[in-house]
């Protein structure tokens, strides 16, 4: 998943503080997640739907599951946020990533990839499931990557954290005032103050090369070994490994809202609530339901 947002970036678990970011903030569609091998949404009437592979009971949801507000997944997991507040969350959980707390207190959002997940409560501060977290209490976003994320604060700031194994936590010093970051699985993506990118972490095809000219950027999200970004027109543009034809299969649209991407596989939302989906088609993750129209947050 992705996010547009003004800030400043840090590498280090202590934030440089910046002069405060301008109130809007705006975010990709929560209303969908590409997991791995699986997708789950949220349709217009809030009802949840889950489908590809089961092989660890990730879409065997839980019969009593109200009016869902957010949704996000991480390999073989779902964790949600219901309209009610009570955070839900099944699937795999070697680390537990699906061992909600008790008395949480007020969510701001869900997010999860690969083994762990991350809850950010109303008050700024991170709960951890499967990952270590800074103790830090004013975030407002998380994006998260296969086993780092970046945290972004009120004061316009990025921490990031977790694996640095490629360098995907290790921001260039270039790098201040963005509009918006991405995690792929080994390296991150920002969004600069001119809506250019900027990518660091592992390069091994090209996915953090970013193209000449790439202008107007205003979404990115990246998989394995690609990299997929929404301009401000709403069309897309994606670079790096042609796995599965994930890159050059890219479709010509201009009324994208949402990019999804991870392993081999791009998923777009569409103004309308509509999904196309390229490359691998993972236990049929790209056969999405007959008839689903997925929420598009107003």
């Amino acid at each position: 998943m992705s996010l547009l947002v003004t800030s400043a970036v840090s590498s280090s678990l202590a934030p440089i503080v910046q002069p405060p970011a301008p109130n809007e903030v705006l975010r990709t569609p929560a209303t969908f997640a590409n997991g791995y091998s699986f997708c789950a949404a949220i349709d217009t009437a809030g009802d949840t739907h889950v489908w590809g592979s089961n092989y660890w009971g990730q879409l065997n949801k839980p019969a009593d599951l109200g009016p869902m507000k957010m949704i996000a997944t991480g390999y073989y997991h779902v964790i949600c946020l219901q309209e009610d507040g009570a955070v839900r969350a099944w699937g795999y959980n070697n680390k537990g990533q699906t061992n909600i707390p008790a008395n949480l207190g007020p969510v701001k959002q869900v997010a999860a990839a690969g083994y762990y997940s991350i809850i950010l409560l109303e008050d700024g501060s991170l709960i951890g499931l499967g990952i270590s977290v800074p103790a830090i209490s004013n975030v407002v976003h998380v994006e998260v990557g296969f086993d780092h994320a970046i945290a972004i604060l009120n004061n316009g700031s990025i921490v990031a954290f977790g694996s640095d194994r490629y360098g995907q936590v290790s921001v260039p010093a270039s790098v201040n005032k963005v509009l918006g970051a991405g995690a792929g699985q080994y390296f991150s993506l920002v969004i600069n103050q001119d809506e250019t990118v900027t990518g660091f972490g592992s390069n091994d095809y090209g996915q953090i090369t970013i193209p000449a000219g790439l202008i107007g950027v205003r979404g990115v999200d990246a998989g394995r070994w690609h990299s997929l970004f929404l301009l401000n027109d709403g069309s897309l543009q994606s670079i790096g490994r042609d796995y599965y034809s994930v890159v050059g299969n890219t479709p010509v649209v201009n009324n994208a809202i949402g990019v999804y991407a991870i392993g081999y596989s791009s998923i777009v939302l569409l103004d309308d609530g509509s999904l196309i989906g390229w490359g691998e088609n993972k236990n049929g993750k790209l056969d999405f339901p007959a008839g689903l129209v997925v929420k598009v947050p107003q």
